[in-house]
């Protein structure tokens, strides 16, 4: 059965706010970065700095760019968190 995309859902997880921490690791939600319904990118908090994160992928590898942090939030455009750091640190 075919889902349908809920207008309202997304409207209400775009006001979902989430602590953006360096360290963090975030997974792409966008369904075409998915191989075999698993996600493929992931990327690492590095630093935060007016209202954007610089990431990278936690292996290190690849290239570090900017993201908004609007993005960060679980909607079919943006991210989820999938580890954060200890409390604390």
């Amino acid at each position: 059965m075919k889902k349908f995309y809920n207008h309202r859902e997304e409207e209400t997880m775009e006001n979902v706010n989430v602590e953006v921490k360096v360290g963090q690791v975030w997974e792409d939600n966008d369904p075409r970065q998915k191989k075999e319904g698993i996600a493929i990118r992931r990327i690492k908090v590095l630093e935060i700095k007016d209202g954007r994160a610089r990431v990278q992928s936690p292996s290190g590898l690849g290239a570090r760019t900017w993201i908004r942090l609007n993005r960060f939030r679980p909607t079919s455009t943006g991210y989820k968190l999938v580890e954060d750091v200890p409390a604390g640190v």
